[in-house]
This record gives structure tokens, C-alpha cells and sequence, in this order.
């Protein structure tokens, strides 16, 4: 068998037969399995697509059943790996009421040592961005953070979003009893000036 050894979960890849001889020399059916255990209709080509169902290791072979309706033994054994994907980030969230300082979200890998993270403007697609950030009151602000794992390639299933939200700053008035000046007007009195 040729082809990659593993892949993520909810990936697929390409496994091809390599060197079939003997036989009536017309193949006409390939069967795949795995540990021993049929896993799909008999193919008339022979390349498979595999797709990672559950993390965990397996063990691939085939076998040939030529025009006659002769079977060939298994081929040798192809062991195969499917790599579990990465948990979401966790977001670490912002929401601050107004200071006039600039403040910028940002998530934890669950795994930080096998894991990277990356940013995006949505929940889908291609779209990279920056971690959000914002000094100013207004919308929320929103970006969108997945894990890869940096040895096996594999991506979280979801992304997680992240948030920065500036709240306005309550107005504080404090009234003494003294004279104010207003629109070039003095006011004297108590605390209702």
C-alpha cells in the first residue's frame, strides 16, 4: 500500500495497491480493510479514499479478486493512524469599562506546547486576522480562534470567538458650595448651582 499513513479526524486521504501479480492477471474488485474487518464495497479501481471516523490507530490492508472470482491473500499490513483534532481555544475575553487605554483579547490552546493558535475575521473561511482590540466605546469587536496542531496538522473542529467590549465610563458630578461660572455668569449659592 502506498500512500500517507494517517490523517485528522473528518480528513481524507488517498491509499493506492502497489505491485498486484499473479492470479488471472484481470483484477477485477479490490476490498479494503481494517484490523481484518471489511470497511467498504468492493472497488473496480485501485485507490481508496480513507476517512478519519475516530481517533486512534488501525491497521489497513486489501485484498484482489481477479476475473476468475479468485481472491488473493491480504497484503501486508499498513499501519495507519488518525490523529484526533486540537480542542477549541478558550477565549479570554475583554469587557472593560472606559479608561482610555487600549485593551486587546486573547485565548489559551489547551494543549500550548503542541499547539498553535490562529485568527480570523469569521467563523468560517479564509479570512486572517488579529487578536481584537479597541480603546473606545462602541460595537463589540470580534475575531475567531482555532488550534493546529504543529506535528500533525490536524485543526480544531470549531473556532472560537472572541471578544473585546469598551463600556461607557458613568458621569460623575460633584457639587460644592461655591461660586460657578457659567456662559460668563457667576453663580453663588449652595449645592443647586
Amino acid at each position: 500500500i502506498t500512500g500517507t499513513n494517517n490523517v485528522c479526524v473528518d480528513k481524507t486521504v488517498i491509499l493506492s495497491t502497489n505491485n498486484v501479480a499473479g492470479g488471472s492477471g484481470i483484477y477485477n474488485y479490490y476490498y479494503w480493510f481494517d484490523n481484518r474487518e471489511l470497511v467498504s464495497q468492493p472497488f473496480t479501481n485501485p485507490t481508496v479514499q480513507i476517512t478519519g471516523i475516530t481517533a486512534g490507530p488501525a491497521i489497513i490492508t486489501y485484498k484482489v479478486r481477479d476475473s476468475r472470482g479468485c481472491f488473493s491473500n491480504f497484503s501486508p499490513d499498513f499501519p495507519f493512524l488518525i490523529n484526533p483534532l486540537p480542542i477549541a481555544p478558550i477565549a479570554v475575553n475583554v469587557n472593560q469599562v472606559y479608561d482610555g487605554l487600549l485593551h486587546t483579547a486573547g485565548a489559551n490552546a489547551a494543549n500550548p506546547s503542541t499547539e498553535q493558535l490562529s485568527w480570523y475575521l469569521n467563523n468560517t473561511g479564509n479570512n486572517p486576522t488579529v487578536p481584537p482590540s479597541a480603546t473606545n466605546v462602541g460595537p463589540t469587536i470580534t475575531s475567531f480562534v482555532e488550534s493546529t496542531n504543529v506535528s500533525t496538522g490536524c485543526i480544531s473542529a470549531n473556532r472560537t470567538p472572541v471578544t473585546v467590549d469598551i463600556l461607557p465610563k458613568g458621569l460623575n458630578i460633584t457639587a460644592n458650595d461655591k461660586s460657578k461660572l457659567y456662559d460668563a455668569q457667576v453663580y453663588n449659592g449652595g449645592y443647586d448651582v
